[in-house]
């Protein structure tokens, strides 16, 4: 009880978020969580909605040996 009154005491209060116009964004650049073949369809999939939505996004990703096959050939991001 008394750790969870130092926690909120030291943590508890939030700043008010700033509200951003995501379409002044020129690139992205994802550090996928995994690197099996799942997540990189998944991750796949979340910047294809990306491209969509921004047209002139231009998008970077880390890959290991693991997935720059899904990443290179599968995804036609550009």
């Amino acid at each position: 009880m008394f750790f969870n009154k130092i926690i909120v005491t030291l943590f508890g209060s939030r700043r008010p978020t700033t509200k951003r116009d995501l379409s002044q964004i020129d690139s992205v650049l994802l550090h996928p969580v995994g690197d099996a073949i799942g997540d990189a369809v998944a991750h796949g999939l979340h910047l294809r909605q990306l491209k969509e939505c921004y047209p002139n996004l231009k998008i970077g990703v880390f890959v290991t040996a693991r997935n720059r096959a899904i990443f290179a050939a599968g995804l036609d991001l550009a």
